[in-house]
């Protein structure tokens, strides 16, 4: 679903189904969260970012306000694992006026 600008809601990035949970695998660390445009122009993507991102067991968790009507962005998260591996995930959000 779009984004509203108005709007202040978490994103998400779960990685159960990429760590050996049953090997006592989770995420450590802190986590960093960039945005940038994929369609549309906004000269300061990162300004929605609200916060810093956070570790929920197996989610990085990271709230996003604001956005410019009519534009794509994609938020990306780099976060290390107590097995010392770098995880990467990635996902768009269009923000549309409601």
């Amino acid at each position: 679903d779009p984004k509203d600008p108005a709007e202040l809601e978490p994103f998400c990035f779960d990685f159960a189904d990429r760590l050996d949970v049953d090997g006592g695998e989770t995420l450590t660390g802190t986590p960093t969260v960039t945005v940038v445009v994929v369609d549309g122009v906004d000269a300061n993507p990162s300004a929605m970012l609200s916060g810093a991102a956070s570790i929920v067991g197996t989610q990085v968790r990271q709230k996003l306000t604001g956005g410019l009507a009519g534009v794509t962005y994609e938020v990306r998260t780099v976060v290390a694992t107590s097995a010392g591996n770098t995880l990467k995930g990635c996902g768009t959000v269009l923000v549309q006026a409601c």
